[in-house]
């Protein structure tokens, strides 16, 4: 594992643009969504950092919260985020 890359992914991860809940049709999606959106954005800037430390322990289990988080929210969420009209 090249933990250089993986703090690069891990960190366009967290720097992905959010769905805002304010806006639009996102606006219909559950509380719960957004909770794990943020998350997501957390847990996946955790991965970067302890990458960059080279934390091969971390990195793993960080690595594994990550995974979870999209699971968890890929499955309960999937079919109404596709749903939505794509951003501009």
């Amino acid at each position: 594992v090249k933990l250089a890359d993986v703090q690069r992914l891990a960190q366009a991860m967290a720097n992905e643009p959010r769905l805002d809940r304010a806006v639009g049709t996102a606006a219909k999606l559950p509380d719960r969504f957004f909770e794990l959106q943020d998350l997501l954005r957390k847990t996946s800037q955790e991965l970067a950092d302890v990458a960059k430390a080279n934390d091969m322990n971390g990195t793993s289990l960080k690595y594994h919260q990550v995974v979870e988080l999209c699971v968890s929210c890929h499955a309960s969420f999937k079919a109404q985020v596709q749903q939505l009209p794509a951003a501009k």
